[in-house]
């Protein structure tokens, strides 16, 4: 691979112990035996070794829903919560001005795809949904390749875990048909993070039932339906996945996705079922900045420690092997910071998860690598980058060539030479969050401006969420109250000044809401089977399911003809901005 071998980690970086002790995964007791469905896995093959003996190891990892708050730059999270994460950020580069989606679905869909959510489906739709679940039936466009399909081309072995939810209702549109040579994880929002249920849902015959969520594809095992994991917390499955994958490395390149579950806001994220060693979890929660928080930030911070251990034993492996790497934690949206069972903290800045306010979208993100200058260690990009940039950032790393080149629909760039500080790559200066007929959330240059958007507030830090929403009657939570704004990000990043009616920003606004017009005009991608869920996919959904021994699965949903194209021209029975 070209690295030259790195010193081994120290011990203090990773707990003595912590594989034995992180790893003896909490268990319930199970339900009467399910039948296990194991097909044939046709779709998963290896590609043929590398030509390219320079290309480093890329490892992307997920959190789900971590707050700017929660991490390096976290006002009231004691650093124990997350020392291994920190020191990615101390020993690599802090991406400032980083930004997701503010959805969990479209955010991987921009993150996979390099594209927009506005060309793929996973924009703001009326009356159509933009958040997958067990009966969804829509997913990124086959005609937009994935991440892992422009690696694998590349000669890279590919291996996703954790968190898909960009579609799932056929075959051809699960991980493993598109690039990824194995899968380990779930398809919906979230899942009870011990027994693996979904939330309610609706069978064919009205009647109500919790699915359970997690499949697996990997070498010799084809794909098979979670429930020997049963019992088994996300966290340090996840982990164990990513280690697995890490420990058969071959003589190819790898790229891994780790997708974490946690933080997302289902049943069992605090420390009772974290993974924690015995007794660990007191000592950790009897710190007395723990102490202070409300319950459910300390459910949240004992979580993000058990992740935290993960990230660490995944780091080690990347440290001590003699390839080199790239390393980049970032979170998928903002926190939940209304969530009662885990509360993530965007604090100072406005809004939290499902607004498009900068708490909602503006996320923790840093990059380590072998290949950084050693004067970059512990530096800051504060430049705008977004998910879909690491697409083109990971293919030029592979090699590869300008993706727009080929394809214009692309919006992906390669921020490479900003964070080893080289300079000279093009710069990041629009950022497209969603945009339909209705609605619009856009940052371009230093302005940012959102046209029908659900409005959000500002709350503070080591807030419980029960008692707060008591005391404040639910005003700062999600309100179906739509409002228009504009900011001017540099100097009030905390969104607080409405320049939106302001007579001197008149020209700012017409000059985005004409830029927002030719965009959808040119850009905005419309299925031409609607975005179906719960009632219409039901019976189908619940007989595949019921064949995968309760499980979600593929069901072969169809027409898949308006999965072939990622972009129409025109936008049939729709209305423009």
């Amino acid at each position: 691979m070209g690295g030259q071998r790195r010193p081994a980690v120290a011990a203090g970086l990773v707990a003595a112990g912590l594989a034995a002790a992180c790893f003896v995964a909490a268990r319930v007791v199970a339900p009467a035996a399910e039948p296990q469905q194991t097909v044939a896995l046709s779709t998963v093959r290896a590609s043929a070794p590398s030509a390219h003996q320079n290309q480093p190891d890329i490892v992307l990892i997920t959190l789900d829903d971590v707050g700017s708050n929660d991490l390096w730059d976290s006002t009231d999270l004691p650093e124990s919560v997350a020392p291994n994460i920190r020191s990615v950020a101390a020993s690599g580069v802090r991406l400032t001005n980083y930004y997701g989606q503010a959805f969990c679905s479209p955010a991987r869909a921009a993150l996979l795809s390099g594209k927009f959510t506005h060309r793929t489906g996973f924009s703001r739709f009326e009356s159509q949904g933009i958040e997958l679940d067990a009966y969804s039936n829509w997913s990124v466009p086959l005609g937009a390749p994935l991440l892992p399909e422009a690696l694998k081309a590349r000669g890279y072995a590919t291996h996703g875990i954790g968190k898909w939810n960009i579609g799932h209702c056929n075959e051809l549109l699960m991980p493993w048909a598109r690039g990824f040579e194995s899968f380990a994880g779930y398809f919906t929002s979230g899942v009870n993070y011990l027994t693996h249920e979904t939330k309610n849902f609706s069978r064919a015959d009205g009647s109500q039932t919790q699915w359970r969520d997690l499949m697996t594809a990997r070498k010799g095992e084809g794909v098979r339906n979670g429930s020997r994991y049963f019992g088994t917390h996300t966290t340090p499955l996840f982990t164990q996945f990513a280690l697995d994958v890490l420990d058969d490395r071959d003589d190819r390149p790898l790229h891994l996705w780790l997708a974490y579950h946690a933080m997302h806001g289902n049943n069992g994220c605090d420390q009772v079922d974290s993974g924690l060693a015995p007794g660990e979890a007191d000592a950790f929660l009897n710190e007395s900045r723990i102490v202070q928080l409300s319950l459910s930030r300390r459910r949240f911070a004992a979580g993000l420690r058990a992740v935290d251990k993960g990230v660490g034993l995944v780091r080690e492996r990347l440290l001590n092997s003699d390839r080199d790497y790239v390393l980049v934690v970032h979170s998928d949206n903002g926190a939940s910071a209304c969530s009662t069972d885990c509360a993530g903290s965007n604090a100072p800045l406005r809004g939290y998860k499902f607004t498009d306010f900068d708490g909602g979208t503006r996320v923790p993100c840093a990059v380590e690598s072998s290949l950084l200058p050693a004067g970059r260690r512990g530096a800051a990009y504060g430049g705008l980058v977004h998910h879909v940039d690491w697409l083109q950032t990971f293919v030029s790393l592979a090699g590869g060539a300008n993706l727009r080149d080929e394809d214009p629909t692309y919006d992906s760039l390669d921020v490479w030479s900003h964070v080893t500080g080289a300079g000279g790559g093009a710069s990041r200066d629009t950022v497209v969050f969603s945009l339909s007929a209705k609605h619009l959330s856009l940052r371009r240059g230093d302005y940012k401006l959102l046209v029908r958007s659900l409005n959000a507030s500002w709350i503070a830090d080591g807030v419980d969420p029960i008692n707060w929403l008591e005391h404040h009657n639910g005003s700062m939570c999600p309100r179906d109250v739509e409002a228009s704004f504009l900011f001017h990000a540099p100097s009030d990043p905390e969104e607080r000044h409405n320049l939106f009616y302001d007579a001197a920003y008149a020209d700012r606004v017409d000059e985005m809401t004409a830029f927002w017009r030719a965009t959808y005009a040119a850009e905005y991608y419309v299925p031409s089977t609607p975005h179906l869920d719960y009632v219409a996919e039901s019976p189908p959904a619940s007989a595949a399911f019921d064949r995968n021994g309760g499980y979600v699965t593929h069901w072969g949903c169809g027409p898949l003809d308006y999965y072939a194209k990622a972009n129409v021209s025109a936008v049939p029975n729709a209305t423009g901005p």
